[in-house]
Formats: C-alpha cells, structure tokens, sequence
C-alpha cells in the first residue's frame, strides 16, 4: 500500500522529481529524488525518460550546466569554486563535461559573456 505522504498520480510523482531537480540546481541524486517522491530508482529512471524524452541524467547535466554558465556571467567564483558548486568534486571533469556540452571550456564562456 502506497503511503499517503505521496501523491497517487504518477505524472505528479515525475514532475514533481523534475521540480526537485531544477530548485536544487542539479545536485540531488537519482536516488534522493526516488525516496523524495516514493518511487524505486528503477521505476523513476524508466518513467522519467520515457516521460520527458531525456534521462534523469540527462536533464540532471543540463541543469547544471545552466547553473555553471550562470555562475560564469554574474559572479567572480574560480572554476574550482563552480565546479564544486554544480556537483564536481574535480574542477577538469567540471571543465571536459562543460566544453562537451557548451562548446566553450568554461574560461571562454566567461570571456564572452563578461
């Protein structure tokens, strides 16, 4: 039997997993935002995707990237400092994920957009 904490509409369950996502900027796990909305990962990770056509992975890089650019373009934190902000604990995999996904490293970003 579901506890009643939780909402019975699956559809609530996933966009209230994607609303957790979002507010804390791409830091939450798969795992935290499962119990949060009393889902088992498995069935979170399949409906997620399936539900949004991109994974929990996905979309949890995506955020932070946002996060990272906008860090970029209004503070003066270092790399090293945004990269721990968004969730990295090494500021080169920070640094390889942002270049993948923006196209810049994130020194060019900032330059740009400064």
């Amino acid at each position: 039997m579901l506890c009643s904490k939780y909402p019975l509409d699956l559809d609530n369950r996933i966009e209230k997993a994607k609303e957790l996502l979002k507010t804390s900027n791409g830091k939450y796990r798969l795992y935290e935002i499962a119990n949060k909305v009393g889902l088992s990962l498995r069935h979170l990770s399949r409906t997620f995707k399936k539900n949004n056509s991109k994974s929990f992975n996905h979309l949890c890089i995506e955020i932070k990237m946002e996060y990272a650019k906008k860090l970029l373009k209004n503070t003066n934190l270092t790399i090293d400092q945004i990269a721990y902000e968004v969730g990295y604990s090494h500021w080169s995999s920070f640094t390889r994920r942002f270049k993948e996904r923006v196209k810049y490293s994130p020194i060019e970003y900032r330059r740009m957009n400064k």
